[in-house]
């Protein structure tokens, strides 16, 4: 009875050290270049998302417009598309929110964003968010496991600091391992001693 209590104490460790771990990931756009604006399709892949055509990166030297941080952000390119553009992945994460900013001219009034699971079911969607002239807000979403972020509105705004969390493995080393058996060996080699 006792050795199958530690083995199974034993294996709920190991287990819950080999746990997934939410780890926040911010993209900047800082480690894209560009000397103006370029179409960000040319850049599939970053952060490992598929961007909608329509996402433009653009330089904050070039374009006076708002940057939460750094010289990069994207830009809604399409002006008035009332359908927004897509940011999607191929699995699935948990969308934290971004910085939203409105250009000098046709900035909407407001925005939101709408998560989608691999099916292109709707998930959630953030309230409406006003958009600033030549500054930004954050548009907190916390919409859990989409595979899709729409981002809807229109006319010319600013996306920067795209915040999600995506779950990685964690797997102990192998010390840790060896560590972790010697010492369930040592309390199962104590428990016999003090049984004889």
């Amino acid at each position: 009875m006792k050795k199958a209590l530690l083995a199974g104490l034993a294996v709920g460790v190991m287990m819950l050290g080999m746990t997934g771990v939410a780890s926040a990931t911010v993209l900047d756009f800082e480690g894209l270049t560009t000397n103006s604006v370029e179409d960000l399709s040319s850049h599939q892949g970053y952060g490992g998302f598929t961007w909608d055509n329509g996402w433009f990166l653009y330089n904050n030297n070039s374009f006076a417009a708002p940057v939460h941080s750094g010289d990069y952000a994207i830009v809604n390119n399409y002006g008035g598309d009332p359908l927004g553009l897509a940011i999607t992945s191929t699995t699935s994460f948990d969308f934290d929110g971004a910085w939203i900013g409105g250009w000098g001219f046709n900035a909407p009034s407001q925005v939101k964003a709408q998560g989608f699971d691999n099916l292109g079911n709707f998930i959630g969607e953030t309230d409406w968010m006003a958009v600033s002239v030549g500054g930004s807000s954050f548009l907190q979403a916390d919409i859990d496991n989409v595979y899709r972020i729409n981002f809807i509105g229109g006319s010319y705004y600013t996306i920067d600091d795209f915040t999600f969390n995506e779950e990685q493995q964690s797997v102990p080393e192998p010390a840790t391992l060896l560590l972790l058996g010697t010492g369930l060996t040592g309390l199962i080699g104590a428990r016999r001693k003090k049984k004889a």
